[in-house]
């Protein structure tokens, strides 16, 4: 499991576990059509990895598709090398990410950013909670995108944080 700081010459990850949410009207909202989602790698020059709950067995460039189709072909085009977590029957987002980092890191800690709905943000113990957003409502909205930074600049940096940065 990664350490609180991570290898700072290194690209942070931003575990996507959710492509969108349902709003109370039954619309469905596409969390990366949120331009903050996009913010994040500008910000961050971050790299996504999807989670199976995401990928539901699709390939790289049926993936790849998907965004392009959706209109975050950004995201598209920075998928870490790893761009999914393992899954097996048993698994929960919580052991998908600890299986990724497990599996797919040198022996340097990546730092990361978790991004999910509050109800699987329920499958994480206390310590992945620290570097999880769970997007309150349909739309990935300004309070979680300061999260994010928060999360990330944590890991990233010495520096205080300053809203004003991002």
């Amino acid at each position: 499991m990664p350490l609180p700081l991570a290898d700072i010459d290194k690209r942070p990850v931003i575990f996507l576990d959710s492509l969108g949410a349902r709003t109370e009207a039954g619309e469905v909202y596409l969390l990366v059509k949120s331009p903050l989602i996009i913010d994040l790698f500008r910000s961050f020059n971050a790299l996504y990895v999807l989670t199976s709950n995401v990928v539901q067995y699709r390939s790289y460039d049926e993936m790849v598709s998907v965004l392009a189709n959706t209109g975050r072909a950004l995201i598209a085009q920075n998928l870490h090398p790893n761009w999914v977590t393992p899954w097996d029957t048993d698994s929960t987002l919580e052991k998908e990410v600890e299986a990724w980092h497990a599996g797919c890191n040198d022996r340097t800690p990546t730092s990361f950013l978790i991004i999910t709905t509050p109800e699987r943000s329920k499958q994480l113990g206390h310590i992945l909670m620290d570097y999880t957003v769970a997007f309150d409502g349909p739309v990935f909205n300004e309070v979680n995108y300061m999260a994010a930074c928060r999360v990330l600049h944590s890991q990233t940096t010495f520096e205080p944080f300053n809203a004003d940065w991002y």
